[in-house]
């Protein structure tokens, strides 16, 4: 009887979560509509909004936090996972029971003092804009709101994990049992050392906690706790996280994170990736490797309207993967140009990895999108004559007939709205027309009015669609909000500060620190996912590369190549798991695969560094 309550409990639970996401995902696609409205009646009509921004910041707040309990279930929150998936499912289990447990640690003071920030915000009358003059407890209630789901959801997993780890011991003398508590002894070993060397004991607390499978952005968010408690004074000093978690998702600029994973969502559902993909081929298949190169260049025409590297790589992955391997391709090559064409996403604009650069470091993300551009290209094109070389060199494939100029024409018709899109999001952005984050929006709408006209979303999507939109956004958010947190402790502590006076004071040339720089990044890609790796580094290498004269610009660029090796690089590499997942290739394989493509990557970063104009001139002649 009681179990049938629990599990009772449990379903109601994730009905509730689940429309919580949902919703989260909605509210995205409204903000999306009403920059599209913005912009239509700013540039059409000269008569701008003056709502739009703050109702887009409101919802973008409700999307987040709805949809921190929702990733937690579908387990879509950012995961250090190389060391767990190396370990038997009894030990992982157990390991699930220490994460589990430091997301209710997260959680349960978010929610607690979220409560304060709500009642206070309602007894000072606070409001927001001259525009709404909106009441901020309606928007600050979604901090203690979506974090209780979060713990609730931690709770329910905790107890679910203990119950299947109970079954995998079979007995209480198992020395499984041993490891949580001391893991536990561990950290509070260490949270007590805090104060005697703040830097060393937060990066060991941190790959502490990442390491044993703790969600990036809650391993962020629990270092946050431990420099509040010390650096404000005790527990008061943790009701400061609701107050800077709230403050995270005050940037309008941040918007264009969840738009443009939204948009790559939308793009496969629509089905548009295949028009691209159909497109690609009459016009490059009958070259070496005809399908390969089908594969790369749709990739790239797909990154200029996505921001989503992982959705190129599912999407492109499930469409040119089976066919190529139908045509004789080697399983090496199918896979490895998949998952490499993939990564030219955090290059070629619009690119989320720039603009959490650009939030991170209060950069023009129109800027850094432009400097993105041609870097992009040289990628795509060093790509595609190592294709044409190696295949012409095998051969060992059907090839493609060439299509007829008729056919081309066609595809080109048939596919003209398809290519509209990227022309819209790059040459607006270009001429100022719309900002980035407005790109995120027009993109967004977009595709989703293609794919309704056309009829390849129907009705009955909705609901996978929007559960999909909202696993990618509660992700990009929730580590916003991590890094936040995390990032106050940092200043707090003048890190990046300490970090740039001992640059410019060594001895080394100043080509020689961002050679180690890239190689710390090389380092860190082979271990951690792309956006881990952005937020913790980011602040404090940036000021260290500005104290010695570079462009923020170029080293953007820079980092933004690093970020898609990491994507390639084994064991962490994140689109050798998606490939793997969309295709049931071996992993050894797909790593083979991709190599070639790796040194390609290379061989642009010295290109790159030597010649920064490749980066810096399309952003020196934007207005």
């Amino acid at each position: 009887m009681i179990n049938k309550k629990a599990k009772m409990l449990g379903e109601g639970l994730d009905r509730i979560t689940d429309s919580a996401g949902m919703t989260g995902a909605l509210f995205a696609i409204l903000i999306a509509i009403a920059v599209c409205y913005e912009i239509i009646a700013r540039e059409i009509f000269s008569s701008p909004t003056i709502w739009q921004v703050e109702i887009a910041i409101f919802l973008a707040t409700w999307a987040c936090f709805l949809g921190l309990g929702f990733g937690l279930k579908e387990g879509s929150h950012v995961v250090v996972d190389v060391l767990v998936i190396r370990l038997s499912d009894k030990i992982r289990l157990v390991l699930e029971v220490f994460s589990n447990f430091l997301v209710i640690i997260f959680a349960l003071p978010m929610t607690w003092y979220g409560v304060p920030l709500v009642l206070q915000s309602f007894h000072l009358h606070e409001a927001r804009g001259l525009a709404l003059n909106a009441p901020l407890w309606v928007v600050k209630v979604a901090v203690p709101f979506g974090t209780l789901l979060l713990l609730l959801q931690a709770i329910k997993r905790l107890i679910a994990t203990c119950h299947s780890l109970k079954h995998q011991l079979g007995r209480l003398s198992d020395k499984s049992l041993f490891l949580p508590p001391l893991l536990f002894a561990f950290a509070i070993f260490l949270f007590w050392l805090w104060s005697l060397s703040p830097l060393v004991v937060s990066l060991v607390l941190l790959f502490t906690f990442l390491l044993t499978g703790v969600p990036v952005a809650f391993a962020l968010g629990l270092l946050g706790y431990v420099g509040y408690y010390y650096l404000i004074g005790g527990m008061p000093g943790i009701i400061t996280a609701p107050f800077k978690a709230y403050a995270a998702l005050d940037n309008y600029h941040m918007i264009a994170l969840p738009l443009f994973m939204l948009a790559g969502q939308i793009m496969g559902y629509g089905k548009i990736a295949s028009n691209l993909f159909d497109f690609s081929a009459k016009w490059v298949g009958h070259l070496p490797g005809g399908l390969a190169v089908v594969t790369l260049l749709a990739s790239t025409i797909f990154s200029a309207i996505s921001g989503s590297s992982t959705a190129n790589a599912a999407t492109m992955g499930i469409i040119a993967i089976p066919l190529m391997l139908s045509k004789g391709y080697n399983v090496k090559l199918a896979t490895g140009v998949v998952a490499a064409g993939a990564t030219i996403d955090l290059m070629i604009p619009p690119s989320n990895a720039m603009v959490l650069y650009g939030v991170l470091t209060e950069e023009s993300i129109g800027k850094l999108f432009m400097a993105g551009l041609i870097p992009g290209l040289i990628m795509t094109i060093m790509f595609v004559a190592w294709i044409v070389f190696s295949c012409r060199k095998e051969g060992s494939y059907e090839p493609i007939p060439a299509a007829s100029w008729k056919e081309r024409l066609l595809a080109t018709k048939n596919s003209f709205w398809d290519l509209l899109a990227p022309i819209i999001i790059l040459g607006g952005i270009y001429t100022g027309m719309f900002s980035p984050t407005e790109a995120g929006g027009v993109v967004v709408v977009y595709c989703l009015a293609l794919s309704v006209a056309r009829k390849t979303i129907k009705l009955q999507d909705a609901p996978g669609l929007l559960k999909d939109s909202a696993s990618v956004i509660s992700l990009v958010l929730a580590i916003m909000v991590g890094a936040v947190i995390f990032g106050d402790i940092i200043n707090m502590l003048q890190f990046p500060q300490s970090f740039s006076q001992a640059v410019v004071s060594s001895n080394l040339p100043s080509w020689a620190i961002i050679g180690l720089m890239m190689v710390l990044l090389l380092i860190l890609g082979c271990f951690m996912e792309g956006i881990a790796i952005t937020v913790i580094t980011v602040p404090i290498l940036v000021p260290a590369v500005i104290s010695m004269g570079y462009s923020n610009i170029w080293f953007c660029i820079m980092f933004t190549l690093m970020i898609q090796i990491a994507l390639l690089t084994p064991p962490i590499g994140f689109n050798l798991f998606v490939v793997k997942g969309v295709s049931n290739a071996k992993l050894e394989d797909i790593i083979r695969g991709v190599v070639p493509f790796l040194v390609l990557l290379v061989i642009g970063l010295f290109i790159l560094a030597f010649f920064p104009q490749l980066s810096l001139w399309l952003p020196s002649t934007m207005r």
